[in-house]
């Protein structure tokens, strides 16, 4: 996967360009009642925007809007929206998604989204200024969670890699997704992720799936549900105690 350079100088990028993307993108909105105003100022790079209401507001804007329940964080929105709209995904070769106050986790989203503009295959992903590289966590439990969070457990209860050498991370579910990435795994396989998040405000599997949108949009790590068959001896092997080359 590739990893955008942020500090790389698009001086030479202009208004004009940006104004002309290179790809068909929607930009997907998790909101609980906050000011969108600043989707304005970026509106033109998108042919779709839809905001995911999870609050009581009744704000007018004039942006399609969708009620939710109050459930599951961001990552619920998230995967609602793949999974209402799986067979139409590939209308759009790119989808942002992200908080309706991206500001909180990247303070120069806006000026991010528009050097990002010339993506068309690799997933984007926003960090904080001043952060340039992801940290890797090795422990059952990462301990840097207040409570700890039992990553690596729920990645191997997704995935058959047969050891993870690196978990790449991205904590503030700010994201640029090719469609193809996202349906590299079947609908089945969405459908039984967001269980985790659809019964309670803030479920500790929120704070765990926001650490593995890396993996779940690698377009290439194989799952448990959508690529079974494909690794039916790598299954069987690991149930019989088998050692996993």
């Amino acid at each position: 996967m590739m990893w955008w350079n942020f500090s790389k100088n698009n001086s030479n990028t202009n208004s004009n360009e940006m104004l002309h993307s290179k790809s068909k993108k929607q930009l997907v909105v998790s909101r609980y009642g906050e000011s969108i105003d600043w989707i304005k100022k970026i509106e033109h790079l998108f042919q779709d925007i839809v905001i995911y209401e999870k609050s009581n507001s009744n704000s007018y804007h004039k942006y399609k809007t969708i009620k939710l329940k109050n459930v599951g964080r961001e990552s619920h929105t998230y995967l609602h929206h793949i999974i209402e709209n799986y067979e139409e995904l590939s209308t759009y070769d790119n989808i942002l998604f992200c908080q309706a106050n991206p500001f909180d986790h990247c303070g120069e989203f806006l000026e991010k989204l528009k050097i990002s503009d010339n993506y068309t295959n690799d997933s984007f992903y926003f960090k904080k200024v001043g952060s340039h590289e992801i940290n890797f966590y090795y422990e059952p439990i990462e301990k840097v969670h207040p409570i700890g969070l039992p990553v690596f457990n729920f990645y191997y209860h997704l995935f058959f890699d047969s050891y993870m050498k690196n978990l790449e991370q991205t904590r503030n579910s700010l994201m640029i997704i090719p469609t193809n990435n996202i349906k590299f795994r079947s609908k089945v396989f969405y459908e039984y992720l967001i269980k985790y998040l659809s019964n309670r405000k803030n479920p500790l599997e929120g704070y765990i799936i926001e650490r593995l949108w890396v993996p779940i949009f690698d377009g290439k790590t194989k799952d448990w549900i959508s690529h079974y068959f494909s690794g039916r001896d790598k299954f069987l092997g690991m149930w019989n105690n088998q050692k996993i080359e």
